[in-house]
């Protein structure tokens, strides 16, 4: 039977979907990979295009990355694969756990891998896992270790840490290396940059960029319109009054302990999240007290508009379960949000713990190694 698609057919598809989903070159690859049962490779880049190439329906993707890593693990357990496609493989379920937020799952997997020759590969997601879960320090410390791999990358992780940091020359020396990586239309840049801005004090800059590449924010920032609203605030352009039901810009309006308490209580009371407190409103009550006293002394992890600050809750000198976090998940770890440049509260969660991801991964390997 003749080919239903050239060789040439499957190139352009892979180029195609790299730009995002697209359901006819997805097709093409689909084929490609049934039709070829040890083309290796073509399994490889079917299953990353299940993975990363949303299709928009929650539950379709769910489904496509269910697929997607069956055929991971089959090429992983496949005697004929080369070491090259078993940690292409490896690598693709690394990424996917990373951009899913199963923080331990991709944490897990890496610290797997460590020693072999994707080391440099781990310690980079490792450390945008350390990042993202308020351990700065040891992510600036990952990052020094992936053999100048993924260099533009760590740039803009970097970027974020010293914003946090408030270490300001930095920042901007890491900018302007994301600017010289010649990448036009990396939406990450004005995005930092305009925290950078921020961070400073400068908004009128930041609202200077926030104009120019107010298009591009919304596909790296949710909250790119309070973006705007915080900044015209800060200038003294807009005051805030025509904002609807805009919790967050209600608050930059006019700050009240009362009405961040009342809000924390409310997506409690409703389930609104899948990280949420455990306990009554009396313990959130104490849980935020808790959580003010902490941040007065601290830096944050993360400096948008908002000011990111992760608090770990002991009791009697053991972690203390505070909520969970993706329904069923124990944390000791509060993510608390503060106005950015203030200590003013505006929001608390449940945060997954990489101290616990860590205790778990240590006990899980050295079981593995009293059986061996």
């Amino acid at each position: 039977m003749a080919n239903k698609y050239s060789f040439d057919d499957y190139n352009n598809a892979k180029a195609v979907v790299r730009r995002g989903y697209n359901k006819d070159a997805e097709e093409v690859l689909r084929w490609y990979y049934v039709n070829n049962p040890t083309y290796i490779e073509a399994h490889l880049e079917y299953a990353k295009t299940l993975l990363f190439e949303k299709s928009g329906d929650m539950e379709n993707d769910l489904i496509r990355k269910n697929n997607g890593f069956q055929i991971l693990d089959r090429i992983i357990a496949n005697p004929k694969a080369t070491e090259k496609n078993i940690l292409t493989a490896y690598n693709a379920k690394i990424k996917s756990y990373f951009l899913d937020d199963e923080y331990f799952d991709a944490y897990d997997l890496c610290y797997s891998l460590l020693g072999t020759s994707q080391e440099p590969y781990c310690n980079y997601f490792m450390g945008c896992i350390e990042s993202r879960l308020g351990d700065i320090y040891s992510a600036e410390e990952r990052f020094k270790h992936t053999d100048g791999k993924y260099y533009d990358s760590i740039n803009q992780e970097m970027a974020v840490i010293s914003i946090a940091k408030g270490d300001f020359e930095q920042a901007e020396k890491y900018v302007n290396k994301m600017k010289k990586a010649k990448r036009p239309n990396d939406n990450r840049i004005p995005v930092e940059e305009i925290y950078l801005n921020v961070r400073k004090g400068d908004y009128k800059n930041a609202y200077e960029l926030y104009k120019r590449f107010k298009a591009r924010l919304r596909y790296v920032s949710p909250s790119y319109n309070n973006i705007g609203l915080f900044l015209e605030y800060k200038l003294g352009t807009n005051d805030l009054t025509n904002i609807g039901k805009n919790y967050l810009m209600s608050q930059v309006r006019d700050y009240n302990v009362k009405k961040t308490k009342s809000y924390i209580h409310r997506i409690s009371d409703l389930g609104e999240s899948k990280h949420l407190i455990s306990g009554n409103r009396t313990f959130i009550d104490e849980l935020f007290d808790f959580a003010q006293q902490c941040i007065n002394d601290d830096i944050p992890f993360r400096s948008e508009i908002v000011d990111y600050y992760a608090i770990e809750c002991y009791r009697d000198g053991m972690p203390s379960n505070i909520g969970y976090v993706k329904g069923d998940i124990p944390t000791n770890v509060i993510k608390v949000g503060a106005l950015s440049g203030t200590k003013n509260i505006v929001s608390l969660y449940p945060m997954e713990s990489l101290p616990y991801i860590r205790k778990i991964i240590e006990e899980k390997r050295g079981n593995e190694r009293k059986r061996k």
